[in-house]
């Protein structure tokens, strides 16, 4: 485990410089979280390569994607509406999380979470920090704690409601990737829920 905690460790790293109030404002968004989710992408993978199954495409992988995508929006939409009612900060904290799409053009962002992004973050968090977590403490407890280390790293925007949608993807993808056992259904699921929540049907008053 010396390894997921290391990786862990510069996950949060990253995570730090990119939304912490004292770092992010010197870093240009866009670019950092493309270097960082790439770097990460490329460490789980090599460190993870006796799994190659994980890798293997299917047509059905597709439709299950997007299909968990989906469903991922509509109860994020359903939650906004919740999480406004209890907490009356929430609207502001997720208009907050928006601003950084004035940050780079549209084409430009859309590009960066279908093809690079999204996908680079499921090798790293699902390929590589869940399947050891699973292996060391089992599939649920391993589920749960690599969840809960992809929430944790979201701390230092010091935003509850992003650090409670972190916690929710994880699980959700956290889950399919239990379930199918490789990694195009959330890769899939993770690039299309980031552009539809993001940029075609953002939840920002």
């Amino acid at each position: 485990m010396i390894l997921t905690w290391a990786f862990s460790a510069l996950a949060g790293f990253f995570w730090y410089v990119l939304f912490s109030p004292w770092t992010s404002g010197a870093v240009l968004f866009w670019p950092m979280m493309a270097a960082a989710s790439g770097t990460l992408a490329a460490l789980g993978f090599l460190a993870q390569q006796e799994e190659p199954d994980i890798y293997r495409f299917r047509f059905w992988h597709a439709l299950a994607g997007a299909l968990s995508a989906l469903l991922l929006y509509g109860f994020f939409y359903i939650g906004r509406q919740a999480l406004t009612w209890l907490l009356p900060l929430t609207g502001q904290q997720i208009n907050d999380v928006y601003t950084i799409r004035q940050e780079a053009p549209i084409g430009v962002i859309v590009f960066l979470l279908l093809f690079w992004i999204g996908p680079a973050e499921e090798i790293f968090w699902r390929g590589f920090i869940q399947q050891r977590c699973m292996k060391h403490f089992g599939q649920w407890q391993g589920l749960a704690l690599a969840a809960f280390i992809y929430a944790i790293v979201h701390i230092w925007s010091f935003n509850l409601t992003l650090f409670l949608a972190a916690g929710v993807c994880g699980l959700w993808w956290g889950l399919q990737f239990l379930m199918f056992r490789n990694l195009w259904p959330v890769m899939i699921s993770h690039a299309l829920w980031d552009v539809l929540i993001f940029v075609v049907l953002p939840l920002n008053a």
